[in-house]
Formats: C-alpha cells, structure tokens, sequence
C-alpha cells in the first residue's frame, strides 16, 4: 500500500504478515501473482467462491507473492524550472 521495498522473500510471507512501515496486510489478493480482474472471481486460479476484500488478508491455498518492478520513465535531461525559462530555451541556437 505504501510502496516500501521489502526485503523477506515471498515464501516467508504468512496469513498474519504485515508492511514493516504501513501495518498493511501482505497475504492479500492484491499482491498475489493470480490476481487478475478480468478473470472470474477476479483470480486465474480455479477458486470456489469469489473473496470479497482483495486488500486485506485472506487464507487463499493459491496465494504466490508477487513482483512489482519500478521503471525510470524520465529521460534524464534537465528540465527548466518554469514555463519562461522553457519558452526561451525554445529559441537558443
């Protein structure tokens, strides 16, 4: 929920688990590899009934914990610090 990295591997962790820093709950439907909304009951695992709160803890015999990979989606290049400075950097030769 927070976004802080976590350092304990996946099969660590357990229905009770929680984010060091938010107390979020981690066995959750949300941060599961079958976590899917467009399949039924929202998971590609063929489960009996349909688990109502996807970010909050549940006993699913499927759960896998997922990856989240960030990417740099900045160019790196300087960006002006306001919208003159942009304007005039459009004319320098």
């Amino acid at each position: 929920m927070c976004g802080v990295q976590l350092a304990q591997s996946f099969s660590e962790i357990e229905f009770s688990s929680q984010c060091p820093k938010c107390d979020a709950d981690l066995h959750t439907c949300k941060n599961c590899v079958f976590f899917n909304p467009a399949k039924r009951f929202e998971c590609s695992e063929p489960i009996p009934e349909r688990i109502a709160g996807k970010a909050v803890k549940n006993d699913c015999q499927y759960f896998e914990g997922r990856t989240a990979v960030e990417k740099i989606t900045t160019s790196g290049s300087q960006r002006p610090e306001d919208a003159r400075d942009a304007f005039e950097n459009l004319f320098k030769k």
